[in-house]
């Protein structure tokens, strides 16, 4: 199976997909526009799909990426934010690392970490959109409206 470098070396093309952002998609819905989704993805590129969601898909990353939407962040803040030791923190922020999510660098005996791609945000602010919509549906099962 043919594997592919980290998001940032994606074609753009791919990358346009990838990065299509709730505001975008809701101004499409609003125009009545119907949005599709290419349904002939190759195995490959549903595997970067795949391996961007998988990245996002622990709590601990999710609080690193909230974390670094407010700038630039030492590992050491960021172990601050888990309960895990140094090493688990590590094999976090590298599984990050490995699908685009974030950079590092080192500046001096720290090693500093940012987003690669702020887009992803908005995609966390749609997920929280799903969450919120749910809740609100089972309120109103709840209540029998």
């Amino acid at each position: 199976m043919a594997r592919f470098g980290p998001l940032w070396q994606l074609p753009f093309s791919l990358k346009y997909q990838l990065l299509l952002t709730r505001n975008a998609y809701l101004a499409k819905l609003a125009n009545k526009e119907v949005v599709s989704v290419k349904l002939d993805k190759s195995n490959a590129e549903i595997d970067l799909y795949a391996e961007v969601l998988k990245a996002m898909g622990h709590p601990s990353r999710l609080k690193f990426l909230l974390a670094l939407a407010g700038g630039d962040r030492c590992v050491c803040e960021l172990q601050e934010l888990v309960d895990c030791d140094m090493s688990t923190v590590s094999r976090h922020l590298s599984v990050l690392r490995n699908a685009g999510l974030v950079e590092s660098e080192r500046r001096g005996t720290m090693i500093i970490y940012s987003l690669s791609c702020p887009c992803i945000l908005n995609f966390l602010e749609c997920a929280g959109a799903v969450i919120q919509g749910k809740a609100q549906r089972q309120a109103r099962a709840l209540s029998g409206d």
